[in-house]
């Protein structure tokens, strides 16, 4: 899960891939526990709920487009935090993410190519490169729950 995981994060959040490598955060550290209980463990009732529905009808992609949309609602803050502050604001923030984050994560397109990479399927390894990120930038579409942000990034 983590070369998986820090693999996604550099594909599609590459500043906040850079800070948390930097600061020594490595993707086990949160990642794991989210995609082992398709996080249910330390979220809300609400949020785990949202979350098994999507997993259950779109598969194991969620796993992936859900941690990542939730890396982006917080790439601002953890971008300013070192890393005696990430890794507890990572802890504690699943009780209180909003559940539109789920939703918005269906927005995060991979490819068949990049989830056989993501989940280390036998012959696919990364390239030199991570696989590229949709055109359209999906942080976008999370912040419309989020007042404090400007869109016009």
């Amino acid at each position: 899960v983590s070369t998986q995981s820090t693999w996604a994060l550099a594909a599609y959040r590459p500043k906040l891939h850079q800070h948390l490598k930097n600061e020594g955060v490595d993707a086990s550290m949160y990642a794991t526990q989210w995609f082992v209980t398709v996080f249910s463990y330390r979220f809300s009732f609400d949020f785990s709920a949202r979350a098994w529905d999507h997993f259950l009808s779109r598969g194991l992609v969620v796993l992936y487009q859900v941690a990542l949309s939730i890396m982006a609602y917080l790439e601002d803050t953890l971008c300013e935090l070192t890393f005696d502050s990430i890794i507890p604001l990572i802890n504690s923030s699943p009780t209180s993410l909003p559940i539109e984050i789920v939703d918005a994560s269906s927005s995060i397109s991979v490819s068949r190519d990049a989830l056989d990479v993501f989940t280390g399927a036998p012959n696919k390894q990364p390239t030199a490169a991570p696989p590229k990120p949709s055109s359209q930038p999906f942080t976008k579409r999370l912040f419309f729950f989020r007042s404090d942000k400007d869109d016009s990034s």
